[in-house]
């Protein structure tokens, strides 16, 4: 897998995860610092600092491919801190405040990376595509001519957009569905996701809403991916009645 992003685009986002990836980093290890003065043995901290900087080793590399595997590391990393405040017996009140502001520095972070144009949900269990909330639409501007996609996500104003058309990041196109919304809707691919050959691209979306229509639009296709999403869901989990004559 491959990932391009319009860097232009999301230099500020970079340059804040960088600073909140390494703060983190550094309350974590300050408050397992502090727990020296608690009591705890040298050799003990030691080891303790070697496994933390080993787990942040591997945690930046997740972060900085993009790999799903980074939200297991950050739900070991809350695991951690929370077991650290509630009942390690060398916690002071100083290095439970320093693991505390960690803690919400993750959180951000991971508030800013659980956008589809980071981490597109993927149902990759899902083969039945009955039960998956796919929203066929056409995507077209100026240089493409239409071409029937699939949205798999959408959040916070932003979307992912399967399709075996290749767009350049950076480029702004139109979706439109009679079905779904009226009007036509405008995007800017600031991801691009390239799996393996056969597999559609993957784009991360920026809903540009430039006027009330365009909210309106937005708002019914939202609307209707809320209900897909809560109907399918039902329907695979309720089970089929049927009649049989005795």
């Amino acid at each position: 897998m491959r990932i391009v992003f319009n860097y232009l685009k999301l230099k500020d986002d970079f340059n804040r995860l960088e600073v909140l990836h390494w703060g983190h980093f550094a309350f974590v290890l300050l408050g397992l610092t502090f727990e020296l003065t608690n009591g705890l043995g040298i050799i003990s901290w030691l080891v303790s600092v070697s496994l933390l900087s080993i787990f942040y080793r591997s945690f930046f590399i997740t972060k900085k491919e993009l790999f799903y595997s980074f939200w297991t590391f950050s739900a070991a990393l809350a695991l951690y801190v929370s077991y650290k405040v509630l009942f390690s017996d060398y916690t002071s009140l100083e290095s439970s405040l320093l693991y505390l502001t960690g803690l919400s520095l993750l959180g951000v972070e991971v508030y800013i990376l659980s956008s589809p144009i980071y981490y597109p949900r993927v149902m990759w269990w899902e083969y039945d595509f009955r039960y998956r909330t796919d929203l066929k639409v056409e995507i077209f501007d100026e240089s493409l001519e239409k071409s029937e996609s699939r949205i798999t996500d959408l959040r916070r104003n932003a979307g992912c957009i399967a399709s075996f058309e290749e767009i350049k990041p950076g480029t702004t196109i139109k979706i439109e569905s009679s079905r779904y919304f009226k009007g036509i809707l405008e995007v800017e691919i600031v991801s691009k996701r390239i799996y393996s050959l056969g597999r559609p691209y993957s784009y991360g979306v920026k809903f540009c809403l430039n006027n009330h229509e365009e909210v309106s639009a937005y708002n019914d296709l939202l609307n209707i991916w809320k209900n897909e999403s809560i109907e399918r869901r039902q329907r695979k989990f309720t089970p089929k009645i049927t009649n049989e004559k005795v």
